[in-house]
């Protein structure tokens, strides 16, 4: 399947193959981070900063129903001295109700509105309780403060009870959710890295076995031509690839080497036979002038006789 890709093509391929891996696990963390910074975001500025709010409000509202009381218990010397506690209590009550509308939350709007409209009354019905006491009515002022704000006291209360329980069910779950995205986050990256590390490895073991071991396999085959083997079998012949340059570049020479030894032996066998002609031919001419010279010999020996 890759004989027809260049090693560069490969090259490339593999580092593409790293670079989108690694991108896409930076961008899984990213995602996953993002996810569990959303619910942390929503704990530390809403949940968190709504339960603090709320929490002080129903501490002022049982500190101003307690200086109430006090003040009820006060001698008319000390009350003086325990009003401006009781106004206090009341303006925190207010500053709290002020800085917890911004922090309202889906489902809520029901719940606060019933402390909005529950914990106001009983402050304000605080003010009947104050004008009814200075005026001398310490009986009715009693009645009022014990019986009379009894279930504006009690409405209070349960609406702040209810909006409590609902903030706290709500930091709950977005701290369960919370740790619930911790952990698939955490199992979710591990499964992510596992892969990354598998592809990493299967593209390194493809680089290897098709880049590197097919490199050194060819040089091999190189040394064996160059030491004058001519039967070794050229590998990646006819592969357009850096490999098959190279397989083309080992074969000429291979061939080239073949040839030239043809060649020798072909320039050798000439050599051979021009030699044993050269030969034949001198003892051709030799016997040819021992013949001659015979002749002359027996000739003369027959005109001496």
């Amino acid at each position: 399947m890759l004989a027809h890709v260049t090693i560069r093509t490969r090259l490339i391929g593999a580092v593409l193959v790293l670079f989108a891996l690694t991108a896409g696990l930076g961008g899984f963390c990213f995602s996953r981070i993002h996810a569990l910074s959303a619910v942390t975001d929503d704990l530390g500025g809403n949940a968190l900063p709504s339960t603090r709010t709320l929490g002080r409000l129903a501490t002022n509202f049982e500190t101003l129903r307690s200086r109430q009381l006090a003040y009820l218990l006060s001698s008319e010397e000390r009350r003086p001295q325990s009003l401006p506690r009781l106004r206090v209590s009341m303006a925190d009550i207010e500053a709290d109700i002020a800085a917890y509308a911004g922090l309202v939350s889906d489902g809520e709007g029901a719940l606060w509105d019933a402390v909005k409209a529950t914990v106001p009354a009983y402050s304000a019905m605080g003010e009947e309780f104050i004008r009814r006491l200075d005026a001398g009515d310490a009986k009715g002022a009693t009645a009022y403060v014990l019986d009379g704000m009894l279930p504006a006291l009690n409405a209070a209360r349960a609406a702040l009870k209810a909006d409590l329980a609902f903030n706290e069910a709500a930091g709950k779950t977005s701290a369960a959710v919370a740790q619930a995205l911790g952990e698939r986050a955490r199992l979710a990256i591990a499964v992510v890295l596992a892969l990354v590390a598998a592809t990493t490895v299967a593209v390194g073991w493809m680089s290897v076995s098709t880049i590197s071991a097919p490199v050194r396999r060819m040089a091999r085959v190189m040394d064996v031509v160059v030491a004058g083997d001519t039967t070794v079998l050229v590998p990646h012949t006819g592969e357009r690839s850096e490999l098959g340059a190279m397989a083309s570049a080992v074969q000429v020479f291979k061939e080239n080497l073949i040839r030239t030894r043809k060649l020798e032996a072909e320039t050798a066998d000439a050599r051979l036979a021009a030699e044993a002609q050269r030969k034949a031919g001198m003892r051709q001419m030799a016997d040819d002038f021992e013949a001659a010279v015979g002749g002359i010999v027996g000739m003369v020996s027959s005109s001496a006789t």
